[in-house]
């Protein structure tokens, strides 16, 4: 390693050019967009905004039309079940059976390679023995994907030529024929989709309406007519035909195109008079049968849900969407209006992953730039010199660009968790880069007349061994986390290795790359200019960290902010030199009363305790007199201990209000109550979309059933922000103490003005919205919702296969018990 390090001082230009590798290795694979990177050269990491929970699963579709539940349940769910049971890697199976339908959730193990398990599954059932399932019943594979890709949802609206919306020029059965034959399949076609879902609207079939007393006198039974009807449906293929020299192909047309096709259908001939299906009854186009409605704000709507691929980056994915959809939407259908006036379809998003994405990469970006601020002000108040701050900047940003490089090869997604392990590393990366400048400081000015090279390895050779030992406890002791399995082991994994690599990565440039640096940034030749500059850049750095902290918040204002934070930084660094200044005689009190000294660390430890654990379980050995006292029953409530969860919650910038209604309520009554429910909730100022489901997309992912309801609420962010996150000023009339607008009523962008607050002045966080929410949503014949996000929904659903954070299964051989049992269990639980 010496070696190493003698090479590289001696050789700076070679130190340079590792650096400048590393650095544009490091925007190549990084997460964050830059403007001088051109796009085709980017190879991010994969970004999402969390790690998929789920387990290792893969879902099988069964359609049955029209059968009972319990039917779907003894003759299609059990029997294919039972026959899954033998796949390798099984390691549970998941069913639910509902009208019309069978899925099956097959769970492997997690060491089961994702493509490996669909190839097993379509081998067993393709090879499912005879009779196992009713004629004309076909199993089908899901998509490729977790319930967890749905990155992207959308309705279609209409709009004039002004960019204004208008209602009612299509009718719900033309969006969904659009949805369907246009949409869907432009967006499928985007590299990285693995299905789009319709949801909402008609799909339009042919009904034939049968007159039994027809049927009766013609002597034809229902069951001849749909013989015919279905043999009728086809086209017939031949042989060819030579006609003068020339071949023809012969074929017989018989495909429906029209409601006179299927009139005309013969049923049987009698004496050469032909029975025909409309002499039996009358055929009409009608809608479908549906298990799914869609709403946007109290109107029914057509839209649609983009899944995206197992393992696709859903920040690309949706970059390709959003450029897609400038295409798609010029192709899709157009109407003219009486007054002349055009109107065209256009897919607009209600929910788009790419916000939450943002918000985690911006949160990593405010990380490292404070941190970097915070140091950089460390170490001039301390040292007093900018060229070792310099040397400090460099540790952090090359650090965690090496820690993306390795992320990239090792295959580690970049989400909130993943990111929150660099920023919890930043700390003990500034402390090795610490370490070595302050070190290699203080040998330098103590040793003016020598030669620099020499001094600087001598300061760096004294700690190699500090800095190892001090990085190599910190990996070793998160080695504990590599070993976690399931949802534990999905969750934290990639937090250590992103801590790891990013340790790892300050190592190497603390002891490789700062050294030759270190030779010229702090040279004694510079010192005058170097503690000339420390002044300003301080001065700098307060500035810096007033505008990106803002402790009081924007709206107090960037003079009050500033005052707040001189205040703060200035009394800890007084603090810590009044600390450095008497640490000798307090050391040297605490050594001559040892005994006395050690009654404060058990002091803190049992309060520590009595706050973790709670005041009843801390002292439950104490008499129980005491404990019927009124003053322990006063800690008690003060202290009742520290409430635990498995994942906190990730501020989403948007809402999944999931009420149910009673199980037998029909498709009417749930458009009736999801119309209301949207419609209230839209009327809250700060809500952007309410777009409600009830009932199940076209797809495997969503076997919900029609009295469940999803309504996706996206609310405004609390200021205006642009297409990067950042907070937008707009022009203030200071003396009016209004914002200025444009005749249009729209606020005027100036860079010197003030952020404009979308929020109401009562509204201080995403609770007190959804406070809002649940106000308003209270409708008779429906349910309470918990506190659900979109992203925070799907992984409790994944995970228990339930739509609520906790739930009771009740086991048993007989259906009827159960329910009666059920039915008591819920009195019970109600009273709690």
């Amino acid at each position: 390693m010496k070696k190493v390090q003698s090479y590289l001082v001696n050789n700076a230009l070679i130190a340079l050019a590792i650096l400048s590798i590393l650095l544009i290795a490091g925007l190549v694979v990084s997460p964050f967009k830059t403007s001088f990177m051109p796009q085709e050269l980017r190879m991010p990491i994969a970004v999402d905004a969390i790690p998929d929970l789920g387990e290792n699963q893969q879902i099988i579709f069964t359609h049955w039309m029209g059968r009972s539940p319990q039917d779907i349940e003894d003759q299609v769910t059990y029997p294919l079940s039972s026959q899954l049971m033998g796949v390798p890697g099984v390691k549970s199976i998941r069913t639910f059976s509902f009208l019309g339908f069978s899925t099956i959730y097959v769970i492997f193990e997690e060491s089961i390679e994702f493509y490996w398990s669909r190839s097993r599954i379509l081998e067993k059932l393709n090879s499912l023995p005879a009779g196992i399932l009713p004629l004309g019943v076909q199993p089908a594979l899901g998509p490729d994907a977790t319930p967890l890709g749905q990155v992207y949802m959308y309705v279609l609206k209409s709009y004039n030529q002004d960019g204004e919306e208008v209602d009612g020029v299509f009718n719900i059965e033309e969006m969904r024929t659009i949805q369907d034959f246009q949409a869907k399949l432009l967006l499928q076609s985007i590299p990285g989709v693995s299905e789009v879902a319709s949801i909402g609207g008609f799909v339009k079939e042919y009904q034939v309406q049968l007159d039994p007393h027809k049927l009766a006198f013609y002597k034809v039974s229902l069951l001849d007519v749909a013989k015919v009807i279905r043999a009728s449906n086809i086209d017939v293929g031949a042989k060819t035909m030579e006609y003068n020299k020339v071949e023809y192909l012969i074929r017989g047309l018989g495909f429906v195109k029209s409601i006179k096709d299927l009139e005309n259908t013969v049923v049987r001939s009698d004496q050469g008079t032909p029975l025909l299906v409309k002499h039996l009854g009358h055929v009409q186009m009608v809608p479908a049968f549906r298990r799914g409605i869609l709403d946007d704000a109290g109107q029914e709507a057509v839209g649609g849900i983009v899944v995206a691929r197992y393992g696709e980056n859903p920040m690309m994915l949706l970059e390709r969407i959003r450029e897609k959809l400038k295409s798609i939407n010029e192709s899709l259908p157009k109407k003219t209006l009486k007054n002349g006036q055009e109107v065209q379809l256009r897919i607009v998003a209600y929910y788009d992953r790419t916000d939450v994405i943002l918000d985690t990469i911006l949160t990593l970006w405010h990380a490292l730039k404070d941190e970097v601020l915070i140091a950089t002000l460390v170490i001039l108040a301390f040292l007093f010199h900018t060229g070792s701050s310099l040397l400090l900047a460099l540790v952090l940003p090359f650090g965690i660009f090496l820690a993306f490089i390795g992320m990239k090869l090792i295959g580690i997604e970049a989400n909130v968790v993943a990111l929150s392990g660099i920023a919890i590393a930043i700390g003990v990366m500034g402390d090795m880069g610490i370490v070595l400048v302050e070190n290699a400081q203080k040998t330098l000015e103590e040793n003016p007349d020598k030669n620099p090279i020499e001094m600087v390895l001598k300061a760096v050779y004294e700690v190699n061994m500090p800095i190892l030992v001090a990085a190599s406890t910190t990996i070793i002791s998160f080695l504990p986390v590599f070993f976690l399995t399931g949802a534990e082991g999905k969750l934290f994994k990639p937090l250590a290795y992103t801590k790891t690599l990013s340790i790892l990565a300050a190592l190497v440039i603390s002891l490789f790359l700062l050294p030759p640096l270190s030779r010229y940034l702090q040279a004694v030749r510079f010192k005058k200019m170097n503690q000339i500059l420390a002044i300003p850049i301080f001065l700098l750095c307060i500035l810096a960290i007033t505008n990106s902290w803002s402790p009081l918040g924007l709206q107090a204002g960037f003079v009050q902010n500033l005052i707040f934070v001189c205040g703060s930084i200035f009394s800890l660094l007084g603090a810590f030199f009044a600390l450095k200044k008497f640490y000798s005689p307090l050391l040297v009190f605490c050594l001559k009363y040892p005994k006395r000294l050690l009654l404060i660390p058990i002091m803190i430890c049992t309060l520590g305790f009595n706050a973790w654990l709670g005041t009843a379980t801390t002292f439950s050995f104490l008499p129980e007199a005491m404990q019927k006292t009124s003053a322990f029953s006063s800690l008690v409530h003060l202290f009742p201990g520290l409430g635990s969860e498995f994942m906190p919650k990730l501020k989403e910038g948007s809402f999944l209000y999931m009420p149910t209604s009673m199980p037998h309520a029909g498709g009417e009554e749930m458009k009736l109550v999801l119309s209301v429910l949207d419609r209230r909730i839209a009327a809250i100022p700060e809500v952007e979309w309410a777009v409600g489901k009830a009932g199940r997309a076209a797809t495997a992912l969503d076997p919900a059933p029609m009295s469940m309801v999803e309504t996706t609420i996206q609310y405004h962010p609390e200021y205006i922000l642009d297409k990067n996150g950042f907070k937008m000023n707009f022009s203030f009339d200071v003396k009016k103490g209004v914002f200025k607008r444009d005749s249009s009523g729209n606020l005027i962008q100036d860079s010197e003005g003030k952020i404009f607050r979308n929020w109401r002045d009562h509204i201080k966080s995403p609770q007190d919205i959804w406070d809002e929410i649940v106000k308003v949503a209270n409708i008779p014949g429906t349910t309470s919702a918990p506190f659900l996000q979109p992203i925070e929904a799907r992984i409790v659903m994944l995970q228990s296969g339930m739509r609520a954070p906790m739930g009771i299964k009740i086991l048993g051989n007989d259906l009827q018990t159960m329910e009666e049992f059920g039915l008591e269990l819920e009195k019970i639980l109600k009273e709690i």
